[in-house]
């Protein structure tokens, strides 16, 4: 989670080897010496800045503000261009703690405590909100090449589906160790989990030890395995 006021974009290569590219910038730029990470912007005035997404079709990143401080309904999406100024700081207002987001064609996908809310990426209008029966803790979004759109729930050690309409579980194991990022790959989905959790609430995720590890899970099977012998952190 973010602090308040201030993110700073990077370029990581932290998750199964995917390199994220901020485009827009000269080549020359975008290179990091052997892996360091390069600051390619800085960008101030948000609420939490939680989660950032490229919207390659429209040539901007949305950002979720978490607005932790604030309550229901004071949550909200911001549009900033290619360039890091900031477009509209609240696209889309009446969230609750936003947090992870996914794109699929023309639909914005923004995991919210218990539900996925689906905004229409070209007006900024929500278009449906689907409830998460038992979630608590909704944090990362994903979507694979069908259109399926899967969000994690760290506390409730559980991993949602929308597929056809229609949002439910998908997946819970406690092997999942709390799951928190997510990423689908080449017919897998890879998890980043946060760690075990003496207690299932926020407080728990702040004090999580040991740490988390890097997981895949077979889009067909199901079934998990192990990529990280040792764990590597939240």
């Amino acid at each position: 989670m973010s602090g308040v006021g201030k993110i700073h974009v990077l370029i990581l290569a932290l998750f199964a080897g995917l390199l994220f590219y901020f485009w827009g910038f000269s080549a020359d730029k975008r290179t990091s010496r052997e892996g360091q990470p390069v600051l390619m912007m800085s960008v101030s005035t948000f609420q939490n800045p939680e989660s950032v997404i490229f919207d390659a079709k429209r040539e901007r990143f949305y950002v979720s503000q978490a607005h932790f401080a604030g309550g229901p309904g004071d949550g909200s999406i911001a549009i900033v261009s290619m360039g890091g100024q900031i477009l509209d700081l609240n696209w889309v207002q009446g969230l609750n703690h936003p947090k992870g987001l996914g794109l699929a064609d023309d639909r914005l996908f923004v995991a919210d405590v218990d539900q996925l809310v689906e905004i229409d990426a070209v007006t900024g209008k929500i278009v449906k909100l689907y409830p998460a029966k038992g979630a608590t803790f909704l944090n990362d979004v994903t979507v694979d090449p069908d259109g399926y759109v899967y969000v994690s729930d760290t506390i409730e050690n559980k991993i949602y589906r929308l597929a056809n309409g229609v949002f439910e579980v998908w997946l819970e194991d406690e092997r999942l160790n709390q799951p928190n990022g997510l990423r689908v790959q080449d017919g897998a989905l890879y998890v980043a989990s946060w760690g075990p959790l003496a207690e299932k609430s926020v407080e728990g995720l702040m004090n999580a030890k040991p740490l988390g590890t890097l997981l895949k899970v077979e889009l067909e099977s199901k079934e998990i395995t192990s990529l990280s012998k040792e764990p590597v952190g939240n």
